[in-house]
Formats: structure tokens, C-alpha cells, sequence
């Protein structure tokens, strides 16, 4: 008997800790990584996912949770994060100002680097850069370039996107008061609107683009080139009236110089009928 209860009492206690292997621990392992999705971590992974019993069944269902949950995430944040900056574009008030606004608000979100806006002109046919975020003082970079030189050049050429990726040591250094170091990758990208080429946008970054870094980029760049557009009309249509008052105002000038009697005799006339009042 006594050797029938020290095998019962064993046999109790393995079938204890088998149950508590089996079901208990993967259930607090679920419910610790159902806590991690609720507070908006999704970087871990979910345990037990390639088991093939009932605990695998519902560790890939909470996978499909936290993956659901992720994207959701990331739309929302790609949404207002291009919004944000999509009205803070819409306050500049130069090609300068819109260039700052942008590559300021923008580079951050993507990790942080360096960054040139470069805006295009036809008449000379180059893009100019008007606005740089990061950049070091005295850096060998250049200030404009022709369509199909350097990757600026190229990207505007093929309004398409080109990227960069092993670059060489010496190719440009981020440098901040703290330090400095080499970039990851560089991006340029191009901003067309109805098939014209307005400018092109070029970022070097540290790492490369998560997804939902390029999914943020997708969504404002045509905004951007829709805003650049609008910008620019309107800057076109300031200057086009400011020329137009400064012309009426020099021929009202150059009237009254050539023809002073019929200045005086018109204001004698205009001043008749007050005196006769």
C-alpha cells in the first residue's frame, strides 16, 4: 500500500506538471503577448505559433490579432502623419518656406538623416535646391543640377524613384553636435503633377525604410507635388499683379509729366461743382 501511494503521489505529480507544461504556461505566455498587442507593441512574437494542438490553434489566431492590429496602426499613423504635414505645407508662403516646412516635418519621421528639396525651373532647365535639412555646414554637395546629372539629375529625368543602398565611406557624412556617421541609404524621389516634373526630393538616412516609412512617402509625395503646384500659381499670380500695378503706376506718372494742363484743368473741372455747392 505504502508503495501504491508513492506511485500514485507520483504519477499525480507528473501529470500535474505535464498539464502545467502543456496548457498552463503557453496559456500565460497568450496572455502576456495579448497584454503586448493591447498596449500597442507588436515587435515580439507570438509564442507557440507552430504548434500543431488546441494552444497552436490559438496562438496563430492572436497572431492574426496582432498583425491586424499592426496595420492598423500603421494606416493610422501614415495618415496623420501626411496630414499634419500636408497643412503645415499649406501655410508657407515661398518656395523656400515650403521647402523648410517639408523637409523639417518629414525627416524625422523617417529616422532621421540628412535631406535637399530641390525645385525644378525650365527656363534654365535645372532643379535648384531651395531648402536642406542636417546638412553640414561647408559639405561638398552641390547646389543644382541638370536633368540626368547625379541622382538628382537622374531621378528627374525618369520621374521615377532611385535608390541607393552600400554606399561608400566617403560618400557623405550626417554629423550632429554630438557625433557623426556615415548614412545607410540614399533616396531620391521625384514630384510630378499631371506629368510635369516640379521637383525632386533627396533623404540619406541611417537605415532603410520600414513599411510603414514608404507607405508615409506614397501618401504625401503626390500631395506635396499637388501643394508645390498650387504654391506656385499662386506666387506666379502675385508677381504677374504687383507687375501689372507698377505699370499702371508708372504710366500715371509718365501722364502727368507729359500733360500738366490737362492734369490741372482736370482737377479744376472736378473741384467746379464744390465750389458751386
Amino acid at each position: 500500500m505504502l508503495i501504491a501511494n508513492s506511485s500514485a503521489v507520483l504519477l499525480t505529480g507528473l501529470l500535474g506538471y505535464f498539464t502545467f507544461r502543456r496548457i498552463v504556461k503557453p496559456i500565460q505566455a497568450l496572455d502576456a503577448s495579448v497584454k503586448s498587442i493591447a498596449a500597442g507593441e507588436y515587435g515580439n512574437e507570438v509564442p507557440f505559433t507552430a504548434a500543431t494542438d488546441e494552444t497552436g490553434g490559438l496562438a496563430r489566431s492572436v497572431d492574426i490579432l496582432k498583425r491586424g492590429a499592426s496595420a492598423m496602426d500603421d494606416q493610422r499613423w501614415v495618415k496623420s502623419s501626411a496630414s499634419k504635414l500636408t497643412e503645415d505645407l499649406q501655410r508657407a508662403a515661398s518656395l523656400a518656406e515650403f521647402g523648410q516646412r517639408l523637409v523639417s516635418g518629414l525627416v524625422p519621421l523617417l529616422g532621421g538623416g540628412v535631406a535637399g528639396f530641390y525645385v525644378y525651373d525650365e527656363k534654365p532647365g535645372r532643379l535648384k535646391r531651395i531648402a536642406a535639412y542636417g546638412l553640414a555646414e561647408g559639405a561638398a554637395t552641390a547646389d543644382s543640377f541638370g536633368m540626368g546629372e547625379g541622382l538628382v539629375g537622374q531621378c528627374a529625368q525618369g520621374q521615377k524613384a532611385v535608390t541607393l543602398t552600400n554606399l561608400p565611406p566617403g560618400y557623405l557624412r550626417v554629423a550632429s553636435g554630438l557625433g557623426g556617421a556615415a548614412p545607410v541609404q540614399v533616396v531620391a524621389s521625384p514630384l510630378v503633377s499631371t506629368g510635369a516634373l516640379l521637383g525632386v526630393l533627396e533623404v540619406a538616412t541611417f537605415r532603410a525604410f520600414s513599411g510603414r516609412e514608404r507607405a508615409l512617402l506614397e501618401e504625401l509625395l503626390p500631395v506635396v507635388a499637388m501643394s508645390l503646384e498650387v504654391l506656385q500659381r499662386n506666387l506666379h499670380t502675385q508677381e504677374l499683379l504687383a507687375q501689372t500695378q507698377e505699370q499702371a503706376r508708372q504710366l500715371e506718372e509718365q501722364t502727368e509729366e507729359t500733360d500738366p494742363i490737362a492734369g490741372g484743368v482736370a482737377g479744376a473741372k472736378g473741384g467746379t461743382p464744390n465750389a458751386a455747392a
